[in-house]
């Protein structure tokens, strides 16, 4: 049976794990656990277990700003290990995600995805979430200084 959990400090060493296999970022778990010790209250890491072992997470935040009344959720990274795909882990995390923002009073419950994902985008339908058409403007920055993408 998954289950699903708010993650807490002692999950550092398997999310610098799950984390590097998502995004090839070597966070160490370290730096997780001062993370989830010193949380914001914007954001929210929940990890999915099956027989006590964690085999998925996800982040989202909880966004305010002064022009609105409400807050909105965005999810930031959502990875489940490639043994345990297809089996609903990814959908019991987005629900979860998604009651934990309708419970926080959200307006909206946003993610990116890549275009050409499609098995991301057929989970996150399946998880009642409708698609919409954006235009994304971005920069990224690296330690030496800007770079444009």
């Amino acid at each position: 049976m998954i289950t699903v959990r708010e993650a807490a400090p002692a999950d550092a060493d398997v999310l610098a794990t799950l984390n590097n296999a998502y995004n090839r970022l070597k966070r160490n778990p370290d730096q997780i656990r001062q993370s989830l010790t010193t949380k914001s209250r914007a954001e929210t890491v929940l990890v999915a277990e099956e027989a006590g072992v964690v085999i998925g997470f996800t982040c989202f935040q909880l966004l305010q700003s002064v022009c609105y009344d409400a807050p909105w959720v965005e999810l930031c990274d959502l990875y489940v290990t490639p043994a345990h795909r297809r089996r609903r882990v990814g959908l019991a995390l987005v629900q979860e995600a998604d009651r934990r923002a309708e419970k926080a009073g959200a307006s909206e419950f946003l993610l990116r995805t890549n275009e050409k994902n499609r098995e991301a985008q057929a989970l996150y339908s399946q998880a009642g979430l409708a698609s919409e058409a954006q235009v994304v403007f971005t920069r990224r920055y690296d330690r030496r200084g800007l770079t444009s993408a």
